[in-house]
């Protein structure tokens, strides 16, 4: 990972978002958090850069497998 790099938590239980940023926080990364795709594909065209994403397969407003389909096609976020 490169210095500017964060973590993306794609997860819209509170719970699990909690969960998942834990150990990468206690690590020293950075990490972001989204609660679903709308959210998330902001957080990603606003931020640098995120990698990885860790995304919930179930959010609220997609299937979290259309989300990466968005986000491969998207030329800014597809790297």
């Amino acid at each position: 990972m490169t210095g500017s790099a964060r973590i993306g938590v794609i997860e819209d239980e509170p719970i699990g978002a909690a969960l998942l940023s834990r150990l990468p926080s206690k690590l020293g990364q950075s990490v972001s958090i989204a609660p679903d795709a709308a959210k998330a594909l902001a957080l990603l065209r606003a931020a640098g850069e995120i990698d990885p994403i860790l995304l919930d397969r179930r959010l609220p407003d997609i299937d979290g497998l259309e989300l990466l389909d968005a986000i491969k096609v998207d030329e800014r976020l597809a790297r």
